[in-house]
């Protein structure tokens, strides 16, 4: 049984070998159809060894690089090592951006499975990070302090700032590699030369890297709290500002990367300081206060707020291993990630319907920034905005006729104002409470009830009926709320003379009052508001 077992098995492994030879120099898109529905490992890693492994690849065309980063991808996917695949699949589209390369990856991203395995995957590498006791130092999460050369698979069209980049950063590592402080400050110093936000926050996060070296080189030596407290300070300034810029500035997919080196700098920093603290101080000293002084509030929201947004921003750019680089090149791998991450984003709109309007409102951030050029500022707008409010059972018309609302108060330019303001009435009088609202059904029309207030100074943050209510009203669909007369049925809810139909959540807790002569009920609710029908 188990000769005939290995046979079959030698038996699938050369079938499934012969497939993906016959298409290795084919179109990489028919490469990756047959690679990605194979699960034999050795046939892969023998299709790698005999095609790639002996070729010295930096003399080969960018396509049959892209080839092999594809392979290794689907190799590491079956091994579960799902960020290493991610990694393979950034190296496929910077060695060869075009349309079939994206398309590739695409194909392989927009597996649902692949997806989470790869969430699950970053939540364990956060968590293993974040938990990592003092003992156990957080130095193999830490990047190197910066990378060495410039990348060989950079392919953008050199302009004036580009070459400035450039040049500056061949001077750096030229002139100052052995003298990190002043490689910092050289970085800190060409922000003010560039003016692209990717660039100085690339700039910032390297000058973090220099001061980080700088730290856990300094941190050995005795008598040396001082320069540990300077440079902790300075690393913690820079993270902050960094995390800034990249929230507002630059895309999804380079915000992760920054995220992913800022990260565990801020944590072993902190664990260095705490240990210098903890050499300086008494032995009496108790954790919590040493904890309470190496952490102030800002840095500990910040460390949440990575944490964050590097799981949500992996939802909407998965791609999230980036090799340590320079500026310039970090440059190129943005260029060229904007172009995975437009698709990506349009294949899940269509795919993922639960959270469409996720992807929606990123593309239409991609349009408002810049990176995604190719859509209608518009079109994409009125696109976002119904998904959004389709989360919440609304349309563009249910807003459209709340703003029409001329009681609610409005800035200058039109906009609603953040706190809670009075209604506007064109006699500036006050009232205390509402008595109820009267809803026409033939109509349309809505009027209001209010009882005045004999209160001079009454303020409007008192006020019991404001543009809260209004909203209230409308978002909870209170015009479905229906009374009759009818004979009370055994299968509805009897409730007094009346039968009641049909009723919103709002009127879950209502207490009804005597019935008059004309069949006008007024209903009480928790915000002792009224309601009666014409």
């Amino acid at each position: 049984m188990q000769k005939f077992t290995l046979g079959y098995r030698q038996f699938l492994q050369a079938k499934v070998y012969n497939e993906i030879k016959q298409v290795v120099y084919e179109n990489i898109v028919k490469l990756a159809v047959c690679a990605n529905n194979v699960t034999d490992i050795d046939a892969l890693t023998r299709i790698r060894n005999e095609y790639f492994g002996n070729r010295n690849l930096s003399t080969l065309p960018g396509e049959y690089r892209a080839k092999l980063y594809i392979i290794e991808c689907i190799i590491a996917k079956l091994e579960n090592r799902n960020i290493d695949a991610v990694g393979k699949l950034n190296e496929a589209i910077a060695v060869c951006p075009t349309e079939d390369t994206v398309t590739v990856v695409l194909m392989i991203m927009t597996d649902p499975s692949f997806h989470q395995a790869l969430l699950k995957d970053l939540l364990n590498s956060i968590q293993t990070l974040v938990t990592t006791s003092e003992t156990n130092s957080f130095v193999s999460f830490v990047p190197s302090p910066s990378p060495i050369s410039f990348s060989t698979e950079n392919l953008l069209t050199m302009n004036p700032n580009l070459r400035l980049v450039r040049k500056y950063e061949r001077a750096i590592l030229k002139r100052l590699n052995a003298d990190p402080l002043q490689s910092a400050f050289s970085y800190i110093d060409m922000c003010q030369a560039v003016h692209d936000p990717t660039c100085i926050a690339s700039n910032w996060t390297l000058a973090c890297l220099y001061f980080y070296d700088l730290l856990s080189k300094t941190n050995s030596i005795l008598g040396k709290e001082a320069e540990v407290y300077a440079y902790r300070n300075v690393i913690n300034e820079l993270v902050c500002q960094t995390f800034i810029l990249s929230r507002t500035y630059l895309p999804p997919h380079t915000q992760v990367y920054i995220f992913r080196l800022l990260l565990p700098v801020l944590l072993q920093t902190t664990e260095i300081f705490r240990s210098s603290i903890a050499r300086s101080l008494s032995k009496t000293s108790s954790r919590r206060t040493i904890q309470e002084m190496v952490l102030p509030e800002r840095e500990s929201q910040i460390i949440n707020q990575i944490l964050d947004f590097t799981i949500h921003l992996t939802k909407v750019s998965p791609l999230i291993k980036l090799p340590t680089s320079l500026t310039f090149d970090i440059l190129y791998r943005e260029a060229v990630g904007q172009r995975f991450l437009v698709r990506f984003l349009e294949a899940m709109i269509e795919q993922d319907i639960e959270q469409a309007h996720l992807y929606e409102y990123y593309l239409f951030e991609g349009v408002w920034q810049g990176w995604a050029r190719d859509h209608d500022f518009n079109k994409t707008r009125r696109s976002c905005m119904s998904a959004l409010l389709d989360t919440k059972d609304w349309d563009i018309f249910d807003v459209q006729l709340l703003l029409d609302i001329p009681l609610i108060p409005r800035t200058s330019d039109g906009w609603l104002y953040r706190d809670c303001r009075s209604l506007v009435f064109s006699s500036g009088q006050r009232f205390a409470r509402v008595d109820g609202i009267a809803f026409d059904k033939n109509t349309g029309q809505v009027q209001f009830h209010f009882q005045p207030t004999r209160s001079s100074g009454y303020g409007h943050e008192n006020a019991l009926f404001n543009t809260v209510d209004v909203t209230e009203v409308f978002k909870r669909g209170l015009t479905h709320a229906i009374f009759t007369l009818n004979q009370p049925v055994l299968l509805m809810r009897i409730l007094f003379l009346f039968l009641l139909a049909q009723a919103s959540l709002l009127l879950i807790t209502t207490n009804s009052l005597h019935t008059s002569r004309q069949l006008q009920h007024l209903l009480t609710t928790d915000k002792k508001q009224f309601l009666y029908f014409k």
